[in-house]
Order: C-alpha cells, then sequence, then structure tokens
C-alpha cells in the first residue's frame, strides 16, 4: 500500500475486544407458604442455583468480514499512529522547542522536518551527533523523550531535513538510510507479528532550477518502492514537501493508483517543466 501525503498521516488503530460472560450464579429461596421466588446474593443458604448463559454477540463486527486487517497488533503501547511533515523554512536550532512542544499537544509521533537549513559537509549518519536525544523540560503524558534525527545539507543552505519521533516508536526503529543528503531519508519500523512501516520522507526542490536533483530523487524513490516486499502486513508511507504549485488543483483521487500512475505523473511533469 502506498499513500502519498503532503502534510500529515494519521494511522488510527482500534482495539477490537471479544469477551465472553461467565455464566452467572444466582440463588433462589423458594418460599413454601406463596411460591414466590426471591433472587439473593450467594451468601445465602439452602438456596437452589440456576445458571444464566449470556451471550454477546457483536453486529457487523468488521473483524469478521473479507479481507479484514487487525492493526490492534502492530503495537500494544499506541491507540494511534500520527506521521506528519511540516517545511519550517529555516532556523531549526531556534524553533525546535517550539516543534517538539507542537508534537506533544498534536501528539505526533514522527515528523519530517523539512528546510532546516542545517549543513555538514563530513556528515555520517553513523556518528553519534545524527542521533540526538531531547528531554522535554515539562512532565507530559504523551512522551517525555524524543530522537532528533539529523539529515543535514552537504553545502548549501536551501534544503536540510530531520526526523523527530517519540521513543516509543524509535524503540521499533528497524534502519535509516539517507539516500540523498538534505534530501530523502528513509526509516523502516518493525513491529510485532512482522508488520513493517516503511517510511520515505523527502524535500524536493524546485523543479525549474533544479531538474537534476529533482530527477535523481524521484528515480530514486521508484527504485526503492519497486525493490521493497509487496506484503500484506506492509505499510509505506511517502511524505514530504514536494515542491508542486499546482498541488491542490488536483482533482483525482490516488486512493487506488498504483506506482505505474504516480510514475507517469513524475514524467508528465518534467515534460511540462521542459517545454
Amino acid at each position: 500500500m502506498v499513500t502519498n501525503i503532503s502534510s500529515s498521516f494519521n494511522l488510527k488503530i482500534k482495539k477490537i475486544s471479544q469477551k465472553n460472560q461467565k455464566n452467572s450464579e444466582n440463588s433462589i429461596n423458594q418460599k413454601k407458604d406463596n411460591n414466590i421466588i426471591n433472587i439473593s446474593s450467594s451468601s445465602s443458604s439452602n438456596n437452589n442455583i440456576i445458571n444464566h448463559n449470556t451471550n454477546i454477540i457483536t453486529i457487523d463486527d468488521p473483524s469478521l468480514q473479507p479481507g479484514f486487517i487487525n492493526y490492534s497488533d502492530i503495537i500494544s503501547d499506541y491507540k494511534q499512529l500520527a506521521f506528519a511533515t511540516h517545511n519550517i523554512k529555516g532556523g531549526f536550532k531556534k524553533k525546535k522547542d517550539n516543534i517538539i512542544t507542537m508534537m506533544i499537544e498534536q501528539h505526533i509521533d514522527f515528523l519530517h522536518v523539512c528546510e532546516t537549513n542545517e549543513r555538514d559537509n563530513n556528515f555520517d549518519i553513523s556518528k553519534s551527533k545524527a542521533h540526538i536525544k531531547y528531554i522535554t523540560p515539562i512532565d507530559n503524558e504523551f512522551s517525555n523523550t524524543f530522537i532528533i534525527i539529523n539529515n543535514p545539507n552537504e553545502t548549501n543552505l536551501g534544503g536540510g531535513s530531520c526526523i523527530i519521533m517519540t521513543e516509543r516508536l524509535h524503540n521499533h526503529l528497524e534502519s535509516t538510510k539517507i539516500v540523498q543528503q538534505g534530501r530523502y531519508i528513509t526509516n523502516v519500523f518493525n513491529f510485532k507479528n512482522k508488520k513493517k512501516f516503511h517510511i520515505h520522507s523527502i524535500y524536493l526542490p524546485d523543479l525549474d532550477k533544479h531538474k537534476e536533483i529533482h530527477h535523481n530523487i524521484t528515480k530514486s524513490l521508484f527504485e526503492l518502492l519497486i525493490q521493497q516486499p509487496n506484503k500484506i502486513n506492509h505499510v509505506t508511507l511517502i511524505l514530504g514537501d514536494f515542491n508542486i504549485s499546482n498541488l491542490y488543483t488536483i482533482k483525482s483521487s490516488l486512493k487506488n493508483k498504483n506506482i505505474e500512475f504516480l510514475k507517469n505523473c513524475i514524467r508528465n511533469t518534467h515534460r511540462t517543466a521542459m517545454l
């Protein structure tokens, strides 16, 4: 499943449980003079026990429908997972505290931050400075610890990105890969029962000004999508700032479109820009 997201994605997980009620035992004391049956507590003596077998039937239970996918076993700590992306237009160091406060207030588990304007021409994702643990100054019920994964630009200021996630979600992080420094980073999360989330976080440059970079990133995206296992228990999210000027004029839904359709959209965009 491929979902194209420009602002945020909310995956709500509803736990479905069915509990069978145990047979209730009611004590009955029958009086001889009027044959009236009184229901009393189980502590009463000389009682005749009648078992009442009660079954609760859930009507239109979605778990009974064909093709139902139960996401409740993805992770027991979450009632929902929220993924979002945000272009902050530079100044990440000054805005960092406010960004994480926003994540706490909005209960965002994963945030892709675009245009941090951070630079590092000797960056290595394996080094400790690429992964920063952030402790919130105020205790809260959502998350007191966040992990920041940097992806700075190599030289230019007009780019840079990072990933901010809750520590609980970070505990399920299987891998992180920088496909293009400052522009494209992937994360894979591994949950129980072989559930996996493949996240592609992209900050595309303006197509008219950076055709080659734009082309290389989109080409890498489709190559990685084709390489990914196509399994029912895998979820793929594509999120970021794609610098599409007419994004909100697109009327047709992409819900049921496949990768070939998305490829054609990219090709047509390139042809239009080159005319």
